[in-house]
């Protein structure tokens, strides 16, 4: 029997099937939401990261993935989609 911990119940957190390494879960739509709405209240991505249970790295990368140029002279503009 392995001593491998039971696979998360919440979407989009870690999954420890592939002999015990944790690997990210891509964020689910919710999540996405949620790191659209953090940005817009200038939220560190650390923290949004925590509140929906994901590394930061993996939000810069959906992050860089995701954004779009802005109409209102930002660089960049997290979308969503």
């Amino acid at each position: 029997m392995d001593n491998l911990p039971a696979p998360p119940t919440r979407p989009g957190g870690r999954d420890y099937s592939a002999k015990g390494k944790a690997q990210a879960v891509c964020p689910t739509d919710a999540d996405r939401m949620e790191i659209e709405h953090g940005l817009r209240h200038r939220q560190c991505i650390k923290k949004i990261a925590a509140k929906i249970g994901q590394r930061h790295s993996t939000l810069e990368r959906e992050i860089r993935a995701r954004s779009v140029p802005s109409d209102k002279g930002a660089l960049d503009a997290y979308s969503p989609q």
